[in-house]
């Protein structure tokens, strides 16, 4: 379990989808910021996940989804060795593209919120748990 807080800000885009930056703050170890852009169908149209600290890995990546890819790229390292990533994964279009925090997880709570569904109801999905 990590204990620690987390900062969120969000707010709309002139074109109507959700952008949103949060800050995760854990009592034992660095800040890590994420940067959400949800873009049409909230389903994420760019994630940049931050942070920099000396005591730990400094970690730049952002994911983009273009052309039914995820693509990420950046760089993770310590203070003399940089390692590049530069990745491509498929993503279907209803899928969600999401990081770790609070930011990232608005894709999957607007999807939620636009089921309609009351208070102490359910809603039925089909979901696969994967064992490692």
């Amino acid at each position: 379990m990590v204990v620690g807080e987390q900062r969120l800000a969000a707010w709309a885009r002139p074109d109507g989808t959700l952008e949103a930056i949060g800050e995760q703050r854990p009592d034992q170890g660095p800040p890590t910021r994420v940067e959400v852009e949800l873009g049409a169908g909230d389903v994420g149209r760019r994630l940049r996940v931050f942070r920099d600290d000396v005591t730990t890995k400094r970690v730049d990546v952002t994911l983009v989804r273009a052309g039914g890819l995820a693509r990420a790229t950046g760089a993770l390292g310590e203070l003399d060795e940089t390692e590049t990533v530069a990745l491509d994964e498929p993503i279907g279009d209803d899928e969600i593209l999401t990081g770790p925090g609070l930011a990232s997880d608005l894709g999957y709570l607007r999807r939620l919120a636009s089921l309609g569904v009351p208070v102490g109801g359910a809603v039925g999905s089909d979901s696969a748990v994967r064992d490692e």
